[in-house]
């Protein structure tokens, strides 16, 4: 697809498509003119996709999933229409999906635990990690033990198709930046609150890190289970813990 600035451009792009479409087909309804609206759904996502990463985070799930049921209503319209899809077509969808999928890499995927009772983090089942060692995950180490609202790990620049199904009560967020999870402890080494904050932020005073790097870089990492008494594996004291996000 040519490189369209304005949506202008692109409006002036498909009035003269539909002229072509008209003269190769000679008729109203040939295959060219047929298909045209559909190669406009797709120019007109591979167009926008790029702008969900400007949404506020609480909009940019819903963005995603409206350009997936969007391709997937495209599927279903074509194949009543066409016993074979015209090539360009079939490129057009091709290149929309190719621009979701590459959208979606460019996000943080942070997996929230939204339960109501702490979570004790299972074993991972296998699949966890996804085949492939680009990008970056970062998971929380089996026997963990996270509050409510707090995140299990996150990826980005990869696909993990299994880390939202494996425990219920998770959700992924796409957020732009990773984040740490950082178990702080009072003078006398008692769990007193979580606190989340960016990469690049330093970390609190006496606190210990709970998201593990899996993936970095290309490398895969088998971090050591954690040694009996480890603050990550501690349960809440009597009134709660309080969790601070960036």
């Amino acid at each position: 697809m040519p490189d369209f600035n304005t949506w202008t451009a692109l409006l002036a792009h498909w009035t003269d498509m539909a002229r072509l479409a008209r003269a190769i087909d000679q008729v109203d309804d040939g295959p060219m003119s047929l298909a045209l609206p559909h190669i406009i759904t797709c120019q007109a996502l591979m167009h926008a996709l790029p702008d969900v990463l400007e949404l506020p985070e609480g909009e940019r799930s819903h963005a995603f999933d409206l350009a997936a049921v969007a391709l997937t209503r495209l599927d279903e319209a074509c194949e009543s229409t066409f016993t074979t899809m015209p090539q360009v077509l079939l490129e057009a969808r091709g290149d929309a999906e190719l621009a979701l999928e590459e959208t979606r890499l460019q996000c943080c995927w942070m997996l929230i635990w939204d339960g109501d009772v702490p979570l004790v983090v299972p074993q991972r089942p296998q699949g966890v990690p996804a085949h492939g060692d680009e990008g970056t995950l970062l998971l929380a180490l089996p026997g963990t033990i996270l509050l409510p609202g707090t995140p299990v790990g996150w990826w980005t620049n990869r696909i993990e198709p299994m880390l939202g199904h494996f425990v219920p009560g998770l959700r992924a967020r796409p957020l732009l930046e990773g984040v740490q999870l950082w178990r702080v402890a009072d003078e006398r080494g008692q769990w007193c609150r979580d606190v989340i904050l960016d990469l690049e932020q330093d970390a609190p005073e006496n606190a210990t890190p709970l998201l593990a790097p899996c993936i970095v870089g290309g490398l895969r990492l088998d971090m050591p289970p954690p040694v009996e008494g480890w603050i990550g594996g501690l349960q809440p004291p009597p009134g709660g813990i309080a969790v601070n996000w960036p």
